[in-house]
């Protein structure tokens, strides 16, 4: 009988120590959760600032060769735009 009861409350005590485990590592997947959400706010973000300075980098390299096409060079040396 007795060993029937202390089987028993190891049991009880392994079972305890397990949820106690499940809640601890439930709460980290939550607060894991959270910190992904942020992590893909903040790329979507960084995102957005890589598509505007791509999209800057490309006009400053075209806008040179439209104004350049504008600009005619005299005999002299001199360039000189046109509208």
């Amino acid at each position: 009988m007795k060993k029937l009861i202390f089987i028993l409350l190891l049991a009880m005590a392994t079972q305890l120590v397990f949820m106690s485990k499940g809640v601890v590592y439930g709460e980290l997947m939550a607060g894991l959760d959270q910190k992904t959400k942020a992590l893909e706010e903040e790329n979507q973000e960084l995102e957005a600032q890589l598509a505007s300075l791509t999209a800057y980098s490309q006009i400053a390299r075209e806008e040179p060769e439209k104004l350049f096409s504008l600009a005619k060079t005299t005999h002299s040396g001199l360039v000189v735009a046109l509208r």
